[in-house]
């Protein structure tokens, strides 16, 4: 049993509880303070979800409060996971945890080593937050929201997290514990208030950072998620009436409001060219879980919050009609305004842009509407009646036939307009008596007349023509003589419009000089290197689709594309090269990590992009050197 335990700070990491219990235990060698706390000396100290927990609390003195689950929710990363993850992978991550071995698999549950976000390389610290916590505190600590990925501000404070000296990850130190103190991070260091995002969309990822690790938000379900999700795009213009996400507008936006730059750095990056992104998928299909960052990223973009999304109450459909069934508006029959209608059909009003939804009934009652639904009683209005149906016409005959009632009155019992039961009787009683086989027969051949009268004043209009000029003889006699008028051939036709051959090579050509001043002007133009591909080349150029389709025929073309276009490495040494000019022109040291950050690569490059790197760090230090010299 141990003799003490420390109290967590409020946010604190437990990997951090532990660094200060070593502190304060006087153990000589961090093996004697891992064998206390785990009764086991090869327990590695792990920040993220720490193992073992089970053990560790049942070492904790007499009288104790705290219990796994209360350490696992309030001081490490797991509430950030929980709400994003189904609930069977939730409960084998809380098992793996609180089990008395290493927790393999805890990783890969979480979709971490997948998700191709980067985390941090090194523990991070707000300067603010040391002060504060040594003032109030004694003593400073590692908190849970500097650690999170893609979180560049103190939501507390509003300055930047900087990095300490504490690698993450290192084969070097996988059992020690280190505290927050001087010997690991700069107590003087300034705090600074520059950032990749704007400040503010930075603080709105922070926030929500911070509130998924202060709550214990239960999982939902991936399937639940992506319906609420689906809401959000909806109300942002992303989702059209008819449930298609438009997924160009949706990329294009995202991009805009994050930048490459930051979206690269985080491992975020989303390309409008290709199909299969992260951000496709994720708007997409619900089959596989989202690391937490790219999820807070979503909710910021679609303009709301965890606490807003993960809502218990919030009604999870983004019809806009809400969901069925719906109402029946047919006065005539014994369900109206009961939830009868089954079927609802949502299409677009072309000229408004705004969704219209067509409603069939049992009873043959269809009716339309334009949309959203407002409020509640926006369900039982009708913008027209595209069908009546066999119950309304049986009620009309039997109310201002059969049993003689006005006509208002008639219109009053079944809500509609007088003009409209009028209609609706003289129709009726047209089509009562059946048409004789003598009358139809002189029908036939009166319009059989007129379509051969048709034909002999106009012997050089195609069939289609015809048609056009007399629409109402020939819809009367395909709908009463089919047979008759398609196999009445018109001979007629016009001739093919004359065929203009395209001459490849002069347009290989044209194309070809066009290609290769658009890439000099991207290699050319001022600021950040932007990638020189294909796709870019084919837009800014006008002629994707022969680049894509046709580039066969086009040899010069295609020769100009091998030389112009930039493999990725090739664009991210060319990137690399232009963070070096920038950091020599701006009088900063170019170390690597500098150079690495400011070129938006990752840590650990390609073998090729990397041997670049330290060539240009040489060079520059070379030059630090000469200019040094006398």
């Amino acid at each position: 049993m141990l003799p003490f335990f420390p109290d967590p700070y409020p946010d604190e990491l437990l990997y951090s509880v532990l660094a200060r219990y070593h502190r304060w235990s006087q153990n000589l060698s961090i093996k004697f303070t891992v064998t206390d706390l785990f009764d086991c000396s090869s327990a590695s100290a792990i920040i993220e979800f720490p193992t073992r927990l089970n053990r560790l609390v049942s070492l904790f003195p007499d009288g104790s409060l705290y219990t796994a689950a209360s350490l696992i929710l309030n001081h490490t990363m797991f509430p950030l996971f929980q709400p994003f993850l189904p609930q069977e992978r939730v409960d084998k991550i809380l098992m793996n945890m609180k089990a008395e071995d290493k927790g393999m698999g805890i990783y890969c549950s979480t979709g971490l080593m997948a998700s191709g976000v980067q985390r941090h390389r090194h523990l991070r610290y707000c300067p603010l937050c040391v002060h504060c916590d040594q003032s109030k505190y004694g003593e400073a600590y590692w908190h849970r929201i500097h650690q999170v990925s893609g979180v560049d501000i103190c939501p507390e404070h509003q300055c930047c997290i900087e990095n300490s000296h504490v690698v993450i990850g290192s084969k070097f130190n996988k059992h020690e514990y280190y505290r927050l103190s001087n010997l690991v991070v700069d107590m003087e260091q300034k705090p600074r208030f520059e950032t990749c995002l704007p400040f503010e969309l930075a603080s709105q990822v922070a926030h929500g950072a911070l509130w998924l690790l202060q709550n214990d938000t239960p999982s939902l379900g991936l399937n639940v998620l992506r319906m609420r999700y689906r809401q959000f795009l909806y109300q942002n213009g992303y989702l059209s009436p008819n449930g298609q996400i438009r997924q160009r507008q949706l990329l294009n936006d995202f991009t805009s409001l994050y930048g490459n730059e930051f979206l690269e750095t985080v491992g975020c990056r989303v390309d409008a060219v290709h199909s299969e992104s992260w951000l496709h998928r994720f708007v997409r299909s619900s089959r596989s879980s989202s690391h937490p960052l790219r999820h807070i990223l979503v909710m910021c973009f679609l303009r709301t919050n965890p606490q807003q999304l993960l809502a218990k109450k919030l009604a999870c459909s983004h019809e806009p009609f809400g969901s069925g069934p719906w109402p029946c508006l047919n006065a005539a029959a014994d369900h109206y305004r009961a939830n009868a209608v089954e079927t609802c059909t949502v299409t677009r009003d072309y000229k408004l842009g705004v969704p219209v939804g067509t409603f069939t009934c049992s009873c043959g009652f269809i009716y339309s509407r334009r949309g959203p639904d407002q409020v509640e009683t926006d369900r039982y209005r009708y913008g027209r009646i595209k069908q009546f149906g066999p119950v309304w016409e049986k009620k009309v005959t039997q109310l201002y036939v059969v049993e003689q009632r006005g006509l208002r009155e008639t219109a009053r019992m079944l809500r509609v307009d007088p003009r409209t039961i009028k209609h609706r009787v003289e129709r009726l009683m047209d089509n009562k008596p059946q048409e004789s086989v003598g009358h139809f027969s002189q029908n036939r051949e009166t319009y059989r007349a007129k379509w051969h009268l048709l034909k002999d004043k106009n012997p050089n209009l195609t069939k289609t023509e015809l048609r056009r000029s007399e629409p109402a003889v020939y819809a009367w006699l395909y709908r009463h003589d089919r047979q008759w008028i398609v196999s009445d051939v018109v001979s007629v036709q016009h001739p093919p419009e004359p065929y203009e051959r395209v001459n490849w090579r002069l347009r290989d050509v044209e194309l070809a000089k066009k290609v290769l001043d658009a890439a000099m002007r991207l290699y050319r133009q001022p600021g950040k290197p932007v990638r020189v591909t294909v796709s870019r080349l084919g837009k800014m150029t006008g002629n994707l689709g022969l680049l894509q389709k046709h580039i066969s025929r086009l040899p010069v073309t295609d020769r100009v594309l091998n030389v112009a276009v930039e493999s990725l490495e090739e664009y991210q040494v060319r990137r690399m090269k232009w963070a070096a000019r920038q950091l020599h022109e701006n009088g900063q040291p170019v170390e690597r990590w500098i150079l690495l950050k400011k070129a938006g690569l990752r840590p650990e490059p390609s073998t090729s992009v990397d041997l670049h790197v330290d060539l240009e760090v040489l060079k520059a230090k070379m030059l630090e050197r000469n200019a040094g010299w006398p």
